[in-house]
Formats: structure tokens, C-alpha cells, sequence
């Protein structure tokens, strides 16, 4: 992977800035979580399937309860 230590895109202190402005910018209901691995990681794309899940999850519910 091209970010990581030693590739041409490692950058911890840009990767810093940029998740500060993130969570400096963010609206309050916007919700930032930091995982610690790689995009093309499966972890990632576990952890990102489950928070999708979830937020789907309660969007239905919130949605019925709305019609």
C-alpha cells in the first residue's frame, strides 16, 4: 500500500491535520471513528460493513416511525 511506512504517501502528520480538520469541521451528529488500518485492509472493510449496517439499521427504524 502506497501510505504505508516507507511508501511515497506516507504522511502521519498530514494524515494528522487532515483527520483534526475532520473532526474540527464535522457537524455534531456526524460521527468520526478512528480504525487503526488501511483501506484495502479486511479488517477495514469489516468495520466499515458493520457500521454501515448499523447506521441502516436504525435509519429503517426511524424511517417507520416517521410514517
Amino acid at each position: 500500500m502506497i501510505d504505508k511506512k516507507g511508501q511515497p504517501f506516507y504522511d502521519p502528520e498530514g494524515n494528522n491535520f487532515l483527520f483534526k480538520a475532520l473532526e474540527d469541521h464535522s457537524l455534531q451528529h456526524v460521527k468520526i471513528k478512528k480504525i487503526n488500518y488501511h483501506i484495502n485492509d479486511l479488517e477495514f472493510a469489516i468495520e466499515f460493513a458493520e457500521s454501515l449496517l448499523k447506521l441502516l439499521s436504525h435509519s429503517s427504524r426511524s424511517d417507520l416511525k416517521h410514517n
